[in-house]
């Protein structure tokens, strides 16, 4: 196992279990989030009409995906 799927937060939760934390977080935010490969795009979010999506690298480390969703929610906020 490599140390992005072990690492432990303060409170003692691993990587994984904060990421699908976050996600549950997002979408009680509104939004559908999708898991995709995106190659040489980034993660992020867009809004078609009133539908909020937020994207997330499949290919990414479960912390790198944190991250990601926390920068997109991040940018989400200040764009409100």
């Amino acid at each position: 196992m490599s140390s992005g799927t072990t690492s432990r937060s303060p409170t003692g939760d691993n990587v994984v279990v904060r990421l699908r934390r976050g996600i549950q977080q997002a979408k009680a935010a509104g939004f559908e989030v999708r898991m995709e490969h995106l190659g040489d795009g980034e993660a992020g979010w867009c809004q078609i009409g009133s539908k909020r999506i937020l994207f997330l690298d499949a290919a990414q480390t479960a912390q790198d995906q944190l991250e990601e969703l926390g920068e997109a929610l991040a940018n989400f906020r200040r764009a409100a």
